[in-house]
Formats: structure tokens, sequence, C-alpha cells
């Protein structure tokens, strides 16, 4: 048995995926001003999600190549940096919508949050296990 099993490493990766996030939303809040600018978004929930599915299947084919590999490592997540589905324009061009960008950052400070605390629990669970219950 690991000492620090799929689960913690799991919850590292999200860790680092949320901060990418965070800085791709607080530079489009920066620029909210900036005439031209075009509002990005940094997705990584579905890949992340189809190679942790992956990563528990057992026996599957490739039968296109946009498929993970079996057994993919949550450490090739990377996520990536889209442009935002937003359909608002400014009259200078700009895309971004502070309201809508302030609660996708709220949302994502919630998860990193949320994270945070059941990392902590882990480790809190594996100190309660080396003190052998005391």
């Amino acid at each position: 048995m690991d000492l620090f099993d799929r689960t913690i490493f799991l919850m590292s990766k999200v860790l680092d995926l949320r901060s990418a996030r965070h800085e791709v939303v607080a530079t489009n809040i920066a620029n909210a001003e900036t005439p031209g600018y075009a509002a990005f978004d940094f997705v990584f929930e579905d890949e992340l999600k189809k190679t942790v599915q992956s990563s528990k299947a057992q026996g599957l084919a490739r039968t296109n190549p946009k498929h993970f590999p079996q057994g993919a490592s949550v450490g090739s997540v990377a996520g990536s940096v889209e442009p935002s589905d937003t359909t608002f324009t400014g009259g200078d061009g700009n895309s971004v919508n502070v309201e809508r960008e302030m609660v996708k950052l709220a949302e994502n400070s919630l998860l990193y949050e949320a994270t945070v605390q059941m990392l902590t629990r882990k480790f809190q669970n594996l100190k309660h296990i080396i003190r052998e219950g005391r």
C-alpha cells in the first residue's frame, strides 16, 4: 500500500489545475477595460474526469486517436486555455463580462478550498494512523 495513495495525488493535481484556472479568470477581470480583449477560460474538468475513469477501466481498446490510452495518468492532465463561450461584447470589442467572471472566480475558489479541506483531512487521517490512534 502506498502511503500517498492516488487520492492524494489526484487532489494535488486538482489544486494545480484550479490555480491555473484562477490565473486565467483573474487575467480576464484585469483586462475588463482593455479594448478588443477576448475573454478566455481554462478548462480541465472533462479531461480529468475521462482520465480518472480510464485509469479505473480494464481491457479497453482505443478505437479513436482521441481516446485516452488505458491507464492514463492523472499527472498528464494539463487542461487548456480556450476562448470563453461568452456572446457578450461591449462597444469596444471587449468580451469580458465582469459579473460572469466574478462568479467563475468565486466558484473556483470554493472548489479549491473544498479540495484543500479534503486533502487536509486525508493527512489528518494518516497522522492518526501513524500515532496508532492516539
